[in-house]
């Protein structure tokens, strides 16, 4: 059964909408987040521990992405174009760290604990780069310390990770729809449900930095309508296109956004987690302290170190529980979207 032309526009729109609705719900369980430089212990660990669940949700997608490519694309090719992926990705996030570790020293020269409720916030336009300045608007970050910059940094690569692993899933939709109506229905709803959970990841460093739901709601829907855009690419390109029908073009595509998902998680979303619990102050865990104190000559000294070794490993366990929370929750969706595509196969 072959469906009207506009049909697989109006899937993707309803796909693309599972962001939108993944944004809702973030800001629902998170109703009012303090701001980035006047977060207590407690907050700075909490953002910490969503961040490391993103990770794993981010990683359970890849991949369930890959695996599901690579029966159709065969493991060599399968591997070579998430590699690709992963290195683009890299590459892309390595010029981010650049630009902004550029500009930024002497914000962090100057930087304050998180619960100093006196952080000092720079002007727009010092020690920023043009680029910088342009995340920071975009968001509308409420300060601009090397806190805020680092998220802001972090929420744009997992940002354009994420709209970029849109545009195949679109193109998939057009074709599967084209096709077959009743399969392009369940691919839609099966995409709509990863994309509730891919919202949420989106939504929630831009919620902390811009503390505005307005502007994490237009953000996330502008993100979901990457889904549509695919099809309107495959329009354009027309629908028996070569880039397209070529057997497994699409699956290696769907391969290299897995590689691009795995370096969000791996490039940014695990070390942010680890540096917000650390600034949770899980010293404090292990010493009785707040995890605050300098470190004492002499005996003190070694107590001290020892501590700290204690603590990074502390980060280490917790971030890596908080990750595999992730992934259970990324498989379970996928699970559920496994059981309707199964449902409605024919």
């Amino acid at each position: 059964m072959s469906a009207p032309s506009s049909l697989p526009l109006l899937l993707a729109l309803v796909a693309g909408g599972g962001t939108s609705i993944g944004a809702v719900i973030l800001l629902v369980a998170i109703p009012s987040p303090p701001p980035v430089n006047a977060l207590s212990a407690a907050n700075a660990s909490l953002f910490g521990r969503l961040q490391a669940v993103s990770a794993g949700v981010m990683l359970a997608l890849s991949i369930g992405l890959f695996v599901e490519a690579e029966t159709e694309t065969g493991i060599t090719s399968a591997v070579a174009c998430a590699v690709v992926g992963f290195i683009i990705m890299l590459a892309i996030e390595k010029l981010l760290v650049h630009q902004t570790e550029t500009h930024s020293h002497v914000q962090k020269d100057i930087e304050m604990p998180l619960m100093d409720d006196q952080v000092p916030s720079l002007p727009a336009n010092q020690n920023a780069s043009s680029f910088e300045r342009f995340l920071m608007g975009l968001v509308a970050a409420d300060t601009k310390s090397a806190n805020t910059l680092s998220l802001v940094r972090s929420s744009f690569v997992t940002y354009m990770g994420l709209a970029i692993h849109n545009l195949p899933e679109g193109i998939s939709v057009a074709l599967t729809t084209a096709s077959n109506l009743k399969l392009g229905v369940s691919l839609c709803v099966a995409i709509l449900l990863h994309n509730v959970l891919e919202g949420m990841v989106v939504a929630l460093p831009l919620w902390y930095t811009s503390r505005s739901r307005a502007r994490v709601l237009i953000l996330t829907f502008i993100n979901g309508l990457m889904e549509p855009l695919g099809v309107v690419i495959a329009w354009c390109l027309g629908g028996g296109n070569e880039l397209f029908t070529k057997p497994g073009r699409i699956n290696k595509m769907l391969c290299g956004v897995s590689g691009i998902m795995v370096a969000i998680a791996f490039g940014e979303l695990l070390p942010s987690a680890v540096e917000w619990i650390e600034k949770g102050g899980v010293v404090s865990f292990t010493s009785g302290g707040s995890g605050g104190g300098g470190v004492e000559e002499g005996s003190e000294g070694s107590g001290a170190v020892a501590a700290n070794s204690r603590s990074k490993r502390e980060v280490v366990i917790r971030v890596s529980a908080w990750t595999l929370v992730g992934v259970f929750g990324g498989w379970a969706v996928m699970s559920l979207s496994d059981f309707i595509l199964n449902g409605f196969d024919l």
